[in-house]
Parts: C-alpha cells; sequence; structure tokens
C-alpha cells in the first residue's frame, strides 16, 4: 500500500482523546468565507442560529445587563449578537479569529451606526481585566475546546469580568448528539465548502467517554495533498456544567434550555447558563 493510502487508512482509526487545539481552521482565507456565507444564511443553524432565535436571545441576554454596561462577546463572528445587542444600549467588543466575518460585521456595524470595537485574535490568548459587566460565550464555543484550554478561557474570562460581572454561556448535551446521529460520509466535489477547485471529503464521527465526540473531516485533492480538521465537541449536564463554572469562580447560575429564558427540560439539546463572577472577585 503506498504511503498515502497507508495515512488515509490511519486516518479512520480513532484518536486518542485531543490534548491540543489547532483553531487555524477558523483563519484559514477560504474556508473563513465559507463559514461567513453559513453565518449568514437564515435558513441553517450550521454556523449560527436562525435570526428568529438570536432576537430571543438577545432581548434575553439585555434584560439581565444593567445600562450602561460594556459586554464582551467571546468568538463574535460576524457580529449578530454584537450588532442586536448594541442597538439596545450596551457597549460592544467582539473577539474573534475569522478574518471575513469580522470584516463584515465592521462594514454592518458602520452601516447602522453602531459603535461596536471588534477585534482580530485567539479567544485563548485575550488578556482583559475587570474590564467587562458582561461577557458571552455562545453557541458551544466552550465544548470545542480539550480542557486545559476550557479551563484556561475560564480564567481568562474571570479576570475580564469586573466583581458581579455576569457570563452568558451554553453547552450541547449528549441528548444532541444521540438525535443528530453521524458516522461516516464520503463524496467528491467540482468546488465546496473545504476547498474552490476539486476534491473528495471523507467524514467520520468517534465518541468517548465522558460526553466527548469528534467529527473529523479528511479532505484530498488531486495533487494528493492530504488536510485534517478535527472538530471536538464536549457535552455537559446540569451537575457537570454547575461543577466546572462554579469551580472558575462563578455563582448564582440559572440554568435552562436555551439563552432566551426557556426553563430546563431533561430532553434539551442546549444548556443556557446565566452566571456571575463571585462578588469577592475570587476562584474557589
Amino acid at each position: 500500500m503506498s504511503e498515502w493510502g497507508t495515512d488515509l487508512c490511519r486516518l479512520n482509526l480513532r484518536p486518542p482523546l485531543h490534548t491540543e487545539d489547532d483553531l487555524s481552521f477558523w483563519d484559514d482565507e477560504y474556508i473563513s468565507r465559507r463559514i461567513l456565507e453559513l453565518h449568514l444564511d437564515p435558513d441553517t443553524d450550521a454556523a449560527s442560529r436562525r435570526p428568529d432565535e438570536i432576537d430571543r436571545s438577545t432581548r434575553w441576554i439585555a434584560s439581565r445587563l444593567p445600562r450602561p454596561a460594556r459586554v464582551l462577546d467571546i468568538g463574535c463572528g460576524p457580529g449578530l449578537y454584537s450588532q442586536r445587542l448594541a442597538s439596545m444600549g450596551l457597549s460592544m467588543v467582539g473577539l474573534d479569529l475569522n478574518r471575513a466575518a469580522l470584516a463584515h460585521a465592521d462594514q454592518i456595524a458602520k452601516q447602522h451606526g453602531l459603535d461596536i470595537d471588534y477585534r482580530h485574535g485567539d479567544l485563548r490568548q485575550m488578556e482583559f481585566e475587570n474590564e467587562f459587566d458582561g461577557a458571552l460565550l455562545v453557541y458551544g464555543i466552550l465544548g470545542t475546546l480539550n480542557d486545559r484550554d476550557r479551563d484556561d478561557l475560564l480564567g481568562r474570562v474571570h479576570r475580564a469580568l469586573r466583581p458581579g460581572g455576569l457570563l452568558f454561556v451554553d453547552v450541547m448535551t449528549e441528548q444532541l448528539m444521540r438525535d443528530r446521529p453521524f458516522d461516516r460520509d464520503w463524496y467528491f466535489s467540482p468546488r465546496g465548502f473545504w476547498r474552490p477547485g476539486p476534491h473528495f471529503v471523507m467524514q467520520r464521527a468517534f465518541e468517548y467517554e465522558g460526553g466527548v465526540f469528534l467529527h473529523r473531516t479528511v479532505v484530498v485533492e488531486p495533487s494528493s495533498d492530504v488536510s485534517v480538521y478535527d472538530m471536538w465537541d464536549h457535552t455537559y449536564t446540569v451537575d457537570s456544567v454547575r461543577e466546572l463554572l462554579t469551580s472558575h469562580g462563578f455563582d448564582g447560575l440559572e440554568i435552562g434550555s436555551d439563552l432566551c429564558g426557556s426553563p430546563y427540560r431533561p430532553d434539551a439539546h442546549w444548556l443556557g447558563v446565566l452566571c456571575r463572577k463571585r462578588s469577592d472577585g475570587l476562584k474557589s
């Protein structure tokens, strides 16, 4: 078997649970533009939630924040949350790796006269200190990180918030993975999401203990170049997300089935959590 064929066989084997996160996927020039298209498509929730749910969510988030409030939108994408919250009188700072999404967000803000501070950067390297009254980690961002990067990010969010500052975060549940089963697929595309020219795509899903799932995509081009994109999803229960956030210095947790104020349901696909940085500003 050729080295190329051996690589493909190896890539279809269940890899070890990840220890490193590679976010370069989000800043790839071609793929980032395809992600932006998905963000802006109102008929899919592949990258962002549909507009009506974002409307409901931002109204609820705004209702829980004081005026004036300075809010950090972590992983803001094209600013779908920041735009709405800024129009409600909140001072927004958006952070993301996707340059195409940020350029779009900035353009829309200028068109609507919204003063939003969009910044390009890796959320794992953000450095803020007691600057914000609120922070957003929406659409499962927390669950894409390995445990070490997740814990480090929560520490950075904790430092970014003023004492008593609010964190709005949502995480996936295992029920979502059960109701959206995906094992394997492959297809050829003359042009598509992954590449502007001809390519094969092979996709495979793996499950790990503790509610961790991997969706691996292998892209093969005619030149025999092989690229691998691993998308990790860590799911949570009410108890595990409560333990996680409490251990990082947050209390007053309110847990529902979304970030629209809906009550918790045992069959929920998502957990929406509102919590606050403890008034003493200390982590447990």
